[in-house]
């Protein structure tokens, strides 16, 4: 299982990768995490190279995030969490992206 895991993630990184020169306009900034929800929507609406990265992004997030609590609980999903974070954007835009991930995540 654990091989598995490994293989898929170098799979995403080396995609990740490729797809680097058609990257999100959010590789731009410092941070993937202080870009407007705006943005998001719009990278994500636009642009299936960007989907991945901001797909890449937030299962990381949940890797850190279960990895912090050490419960051993599920690591989630990222595309259900980049769907619900897109639900709650478009009343947010002004918001950022790590703040509407951690609001997401508290209900």
């Amino acid at each position: 299982m654990v091989v598995a895991r490994r293989a898929v993630f170098i799979a995403a990184t080396a995609l990740s990768v490729a797809l680097l020169p058609n990257a999100a306009t959010a590789l731009v900034q410092p941070e993937i995490a202080s870009i407007s929800c705006e943005l998001f929507l719009s990278d994500i609406a636009t642009n299936p190279a960007d989907y991945l990265l901001y797909r890449s992004f937030m299962q990381g997030y949940l890797a850190a995030r279960t990895s912090s609590d050490n419960s051993g609980a599920d690591r989630g999903n990222a595309a259900a969490l980049i769907s619900s974070v897109a639900d709650y954007c478009h009343g947010h835009a002004k918001e950022d992206l790590a703040s509407a991930i951690a609001s997401t995540l508290k209900k």
